[in-house]
């Protein structure tokens, strides 16, 4: 009888030594998983910053050459350099942009991404003479980051309510909205 108690209680000893064993690379794995989603969130706020700074050159250790832009700008060239370009072009049009992302959500090997653009119309831009007028619109960006840079972007941003802010789209028409049947 002590002998199987003795051989129960080392069965028990040894599969609870299992448990910790798995439960403590578990929570490695974890921990190891939440650091780079956060490296991920930062990198991105990086990027953003890059634009607010229009510092491109800090694009080049944050973003892949071969990057794929889904959502490209209107005549956006492929790759970091046209990203880059783009965005050059956008600061002649826009000088004092900025981007201020306020929400952040990472998963596996993506971050999501909602961002405010603030800025003054004070260039031409695509052919359009400056309308001086501000613009604060939202925009939210997906992107995939593979071995710690950025490789894809799917993006959307408020262009029709930029167009309005600008004077050059109308607004939505709220009268038959506020009136009572």
């Amino acid at each position: 009888m002590k002998k199987q108690l003795l051989m129960a209680l080392a069965a028990i000893a040894l599969f609870s030594a299992g448990c910790a064993k798995q439960t403590a690379s578990t929570t490695t794995d974890s921990t190891s998983t939440n650091a780079s989603l956060t490296e991920n969130k930062d990198r991105v706020r990086k990027v953003y910053d890059a634009f607010n700074t229009k510092d491109f050159s800090k694009l080049d250790s944050l973003i892949a050459p071969d990057f794929v832009d889904h959502d490209p700008g209107p005549g956006q060239q492929p790759g970091l350099a046209g990203l880059k370009k783009d965005f050059a072009e956008f600061q002649k049009g826009y000088p004092d942009f900025h981007f201020t992302p306020d929400q952040m959500i990472a998963e596996g090997d993506l971050v999501s991404s909602h961002y405010r653009m603030t800025g003054t119309n004070s260039g031409p831009m695509m052919d359009m003479p400056a309308t001086n007028k501000k613009v604060d619109v939202g925009g939210m960006d997906l992107v995939r980051v593979k071995n710690g840079m950025i490789v894809e972007r799917w993006g959307v941003q408020d262009n029709w309510t930029m167009m309005h802010q600008l004077g050059l789209a109308p607004g939505p028409d709220t009268t038959k909205a506020h009136k009572k049947k």
